[in-house]
C-alpha cells in the first residue's frame, strides 16, 4: 500500500495509517532527509526481527548496506519503486515525494568539543 504525505500540508487521515500500521507491528518505509527508510515500533520486538529478518541481517546490525550507489539510488529516492519492491512486505510505504539522496551532517560530540566528520545539507548552527 502507498499514501502520499506532503511535508507542507500532511493529511491527518494518511499520519494515522502510519500510526495505525505501526501500532500493528506493522513495517513501514518513509522518508528521511535524503532517502527512504524501513521503519517499525521498538515496542514490538518481533517486528524488529522481522525487519532485519527481510533485510537480512541480525540485531547488532541494523544498518541498511547496499552493494552499490545504483541500488541506493533505486530503492531509497523513489517511493514507488519502494513501493513495487516490497509493498507486499511492509505495511506501508509513505510516499514523500522523491528523496535527493543528500548527506546527512554528521558531528561527533564525544570528546567534548564537536568535531564535523561529514557535512550535509542546509546550515550548522
Amino acid at each position: 500500500m502507498l499514501t502520499k504525505i506532503y511535508p507542507r500540508n500532511p493529511s491527518e487521515r494518511e499520519l494515522r495509517k502510519v500510526v495505525a500500521a505501526l501500532e500493528c507491528g506493522g513495517i513501514v518505509v518513509y522518508p528521511t532527509d535524503g532517502v527512504y527508510a524501513f521503519g517499525c515500533s521498538l515496542g514490538a520486538p518481533k517486528t524488529v526481527d522481522r525487519l532485519l529478518g527481510l533485510r537480512g541481517k541480525e540485531r547488532r546490525e541494523a544498518t541498511l548496506v547496499f552493494d552499490g550507489i545504483a541500488r541506493l539510488a533505486e530503492y531509497s529516492t523513489d517511493p514507488e519503486l519502494i513501493d513495487e519492491r516490497y509493498g507486499r512486505t511492509v505495511a506501508l510505504v509513505v510516499d514523500g515525494g522523491m528523496g535527493e539522496a543528500s548527506f546527512t551532517t554528521v558531528v561527533d560530540l564525544t570528546d567534548g568539543e564537536p568535531v564535523l566528520l561529514r557535512e550535509g545539507r542546509g546550515e550548522l548552527r
